[in-house]
């Protein structure tokens, strides 16, 4: 089994990865990688937006706001996570609770 610190690196790796495919528009293939990034840490907050946003622009929405969500779960205190939960509550057709969100 590897240890901590190389699951770390192989994390880093990942989503590396998957910012290149992002920022390259091959969502699918930067879904797959954060995927494996969450197999290492599934409390990685940062890789949860990350999947959010790659599932927003393949217009998965009701998955990418609950990715958005997980996110939130994991650091509510963030304006960002607050602000990115609620639009995508509001994506789903759950106008007054979404609109609360983004007022955080």
């Amino acid at each position: 089994m590897l240890n901590r610190e190389r699951l770390i690196q192989k994390a880093d790796k990942y989503y590396n990865l998957a910012i290149e495919a992002y920022e390259g528009q091959r969502y699918a293939i930067a879904q797959g990688y954060l995927n494996q990034c969450l197999e290492i840490n599934p409390e990685d907050d940062e890789v949860w937006m990350l999947l959010a946003s790659c599932l927003e622009k393949d217009g998965e929405l009701i998955k990418a706001t609950l990715a958005f969500k997980k996110a939130y779960e994991i650091k509510p205190d963030d304006p960002t996570y607050n602000y990115n939960y609620g639009l995508g509550l509001i994506w789903t057709g759950r106008l007054t609770e979404g609109i609360k969100y983004l007022k955080k």
